[in-house]
């Protein structure tokens, strides 16, 4: 916009002296809200960034390196409340921004720590590590964490997807091998005879080797 001020200024006949100020007002705006913003990313590093930290001292720091120069033409070319309004509208945009932006880190790195828990979990029960992870992001990033009900929602469709993949003939029937082995055992015993022992322990080996054969084919 302050572009077009210039341009408008160029283009006119007769020299305007509020065209002239108003070209001015914008361009001190413009240049004070980029140094801030460029302040705020140095300060803040690289994001996600603890929200308190962000708020009470990141913006306040690099509202403080502005300050001077603020004052210094607010009392050197006498500008105006209107103008110290419009300042302020701008540097409270550039601090959404930067929130927004911790914000959409903060579910981007929920989003890989969630689905490493899920491809590189040893168990088929991952969601409790996450809950207690997602402890530790309502105390670091607070209100930039705000989209913390679909994160959850995030972790309970990843957990319902491992499971299934988790419910294979193995897993259904290790929890209830000490169960039926006594019974099957006591089959082949009631026998009392070579070929009964020499079965039991013939199905014995097979069984064995086929689980063996489904771990490493990870079936």
């Amino acid at each position: 916009s302050h572009l077009k001020l210039f341009i408008d200024l160029v283009n006119t006949k007769s020299f305007a002296v509020s065209l002239a100020v108003e070209a001015f007002e914008e361009g001190e705006i413009t240049q004070i809200c980029d140094k801030f913003g460029a302040t705020v990313e140095q300060y803040a590093g690289d994001l996600p960034t603890n929200w308190l930290e962000l708020r009470s001292a990141t913006f306040h720091r690099a509202r403080l390196e502005v300050e001077s120069h603020v004052k210094y033409i607010v009392e050197q070319f006498h500008l105006d409340d209107d103008w110290n309004q419009r300042l302020e509208r701008c540097l409270d945009e550039k601090e959404v921004n930067t929130t927004k932006a911790n914000s959409n880190a903060v579910m981007k790195q929920w989003y890989e720590a969630a689905n490493a828990a899920s491809e590189h979990g040893s168990s088929c029960f991952f969601i409790g590590s996450l809950y207690e992870l997602l402890g530790e992001y309502d105390e670091a990033y607070g209100e930039d964490f705000h989209d913390r009900e679909h994160a959850i929602s995030y972790a309970q469709r990843l957990q319902r997807t491992r499971l299934l993949e988790c419910v294979r003939m193995g897993d259904l029937l290790l929890p209830l091998f000490a169960w039926l082995a006594w019974p099957l055992c006591s089959l082949y015993l009631q026998r009392r005879s070579g070929p009964g022992l020499t079965g039991l322990l013939t199905h014995t080996v097979l069984l064995g080797g086929l689980y063996v054969l489904a771990k490493l084919t990870n079936q």
